[in-house]
């Protein structure tokens, strides 16, 4: 494909596309969710003990909602996550029945192994005239390595269907245009930028996003300019058409999601990204690729040499934020 009919498609994505919600109904995971997060809000994460147990939680449960495995299959391994959450809790007598009825869940859900996320794809891949002109599947749910994605059974996926993509990284996203892209989750864990790019960049004109019961998934804001008379006019609309499915069978979590992001961010940068006291004023850069970043009005940033010549740190030279340019 030309890159003229690259960008074209592009462009056409971007102006137009679809957004299919499949709400797949499931008892047993629908009492998990609701157990879940009665337990979550009852717990105290400043204590480093039951910290420890809401990251098993987070774990046992993204398993489940992230996953297109079958939920018996051994390398999923539910049944060793709840083990190992069900001793982490075994000091908390007020947590035992909310444990005790997850254990549950996942006994059925082990005895059953059918995952009707799995089932959706295999029969699209299987009915799908076209899953040969691409199907993306976004696999980085999370910060770290997703649960409910071991390595091995990823390969695997991708070998057993002609034409399934994963979608590691914006790299991979940029790679071309494909006919559809799947979210096999809300995605509240997946990195921000990266998910706003699988929707809004227009590398695919239908998104299918798959959600268990008290999955609640928000569209992510379109990135725009600042409101200035310089941009005034110049940002393509949209028309994004939404369908809701509902696979029935015989946000109450949204707090956990928060809890996870929040951690993982004070684990990196060692303190809180939400600080209101920590805001600066700052200039809104535009880089020639299309992409932006906000950066501190009074501050110095590094820049790489003219002539691109880096050999190490002291090659960079410091720029006051006024004067970058590309």
């Amino acid at each position: 494909m030309s890159t003229f009919s690259i960008v074209s498609q592009i462009f056409g994505n971007v102006r137009e596309s679809l957004l299919n919600r499949h709400e797949i109904g499931n008892n047993t995971i629908a009492r998990m969710m609701r157990d879940s997060s009665r337990l979550f809000k009852i717990l105290d994460r400043s204590d480093s003990v039951q910290a420890d147990l809401s990251l098993r939680l987070w774990i046992l449960r993204s398993s489940v909602l992230f996953t297109l495995l079958p939920f018996d299959d051994l390398s999923l391994g539910l049944m060793k996550k709840m083990e190992e959450f069900s001793q982490s809790a075994s000091g908390l007598p007020e947590a035992a029945l909310f444990v005790e009825s997850i254990g549950k869940a996942v006994d059925d859900l082990v005895a059953s192994g059918v995952n009707m996320k799995r089932e959706w794809l295999l029969h699209t891949m299987s009915v799908d005239e076209d899953a040969d002109a691409g199907v993306g599947v976004l696999c980085a749910l999370s910060a770290g390595k997703a649960p409910g994605w071991p390595t091995e059974k990823s390969l695997e996926l991708v070998d057993q269907f002609k034409g399934l993509k994963l979608i590691k990284s914006r790299k991979d996203l940029r790679s071309g245009v494909i006919k559809r892209i799947i979210l096999p989750c809300a995605c509240r864990n997946a990195p921000s930028a990266l998910l706003a790019e699988v929707i809004h960049s227009g590398r695919s004109f239908m998104i299918d996003v798959l959600l268990y019961p008290e999955e609640k998934f928000n569209d992510p804001k379109r990135l725009t300019p600042p409101v200035c008379s310089i941009f005034k006019g110049k940002l393509q609309k949209q028309i994004r058409q939404h369908e809701i499915h509902v696979v029935r069978d015989e946000n109450a979590f949204a707090a956990v999601d928060d809890w996870m992001n929040e951690a993982f961010w004070q684990g990196i940068h060692g303190g809180d990204r939400r600080a209101a006291a920590n805001l600066v004023s700052a200039n809104y850069v535009l880089f020639c690729d299309g992409t932006g970043a906000f950066l501190p009005a009074n501050g110095r940033v590094p820049t790489i040499p003219e002539n691109e010549d880096l050999s190490g740190v002291s090659d960079l030279r410091l720029v006051c934020v006024e004067n970058v340019c590309e």
